[in-house]
């Protein structure tokens, strides 16, 4: 255990983390969690979100259109944050400049809203899969290693039973319809336990939910009872 303090120490020495801002990278004594006030002040938290897709919206309803004209296969939907172009910034930085240790400071983040939505009925967390090029591009697989985080601080297991087993063109550009198209059976379960369990499927963002509703149905399809979706960020319901 000294041996294991005593690397932690070096590395700390020679990678300090402690009161930096993974965001802007700022220095100041009074940052916990990574993040400084700023940053947080400059991101805009859900407030009243769809019941289902947990999206902001401005009707007064307690559920948006998009979920009353559609079928969701997952149960429920929250996120931390309105997709601002903050946070898109943030998240941007985090997947595409080598910022793989972000997800110390999102995953806090992420963990404090499922405390606060009392999710205790989670068996297995699952993470949003890339698929084996993209992620070996990248080096890393933003939301397994959210979902990692929240795992090992919750005590909940991590499942890898999900696959993407289709490389899909990036959805960023896409039209709705084009992307519940282009995410069309893109993943795959293999043998697992997930039989009547309840899944928290983790991503870093939710836009119009076509990659959560197809990971919740082949969940689904595999004998999952019912999943929920936590993300970073998600999108305005226009």
């Amino acid at each position: 255990m000294g041996l294991i303090k005593y690397l932690k120490s070096f590395l700390d020495l020679i990678f300090p983390e402690k009161y930096i801002c993974f965001i802007c990278d700022k220095y100041d004594e009074s940052i916990s969690m990574h993040i400084c006030d700023d940053c947080l002040e400059s991101f805009e938290y859900v407030i009243d979100g769809c019941k289902i897709c947990g999206k902001p919206f401005y009707e007064l309803s307690e559920i948006c259109d998009g979920c009353k004209e559609s079928n969701r296969y997952f149960y429920k939907a929250t996120a931390v944050f309105e997709y601002n172009n903050s946070i898109k910034k943030a998240i941007y930085k985090y997947k595409y400049y080598k910022r793989s240790y972000m997800y110390k400071a999102f995953g806090e983040l992420m963990l404090n809203l499922l405390k606060a939505n009392h999710l205790e009925d989670i068996d297995y967390i699952v993470a949003v899969p890339l698929h084996k090029t993209k992620e070996l591009k990248r080096g890393f697989n933003q939301a397994y290693l959210l979902a990692k985080y929240i795992s090992e601080k919750t005590f909940i297991p991590l499942d890898k039973s999900l696959l993407r087993i289709k490389k899909t063109v990036v959805q960023n550009n896409l039209k709705s319809i084009q992307r519940h198209n282009n995410i069309k059976g893109a993943f795959s379960l293999k043998k697992n336990n997930l039989k009547d369990k309840n899944i928290l499927l983790i991503d870093d963002i939710l836009t119009t939910g076509a990659t959560a509703d197809e990971c919740s149905k082949t969940l689904l399809n595999g004998g999952v009872k019912r999943v929920y979706v936590l993300t970073l960020a998600t999108t305005r319901y226009n």
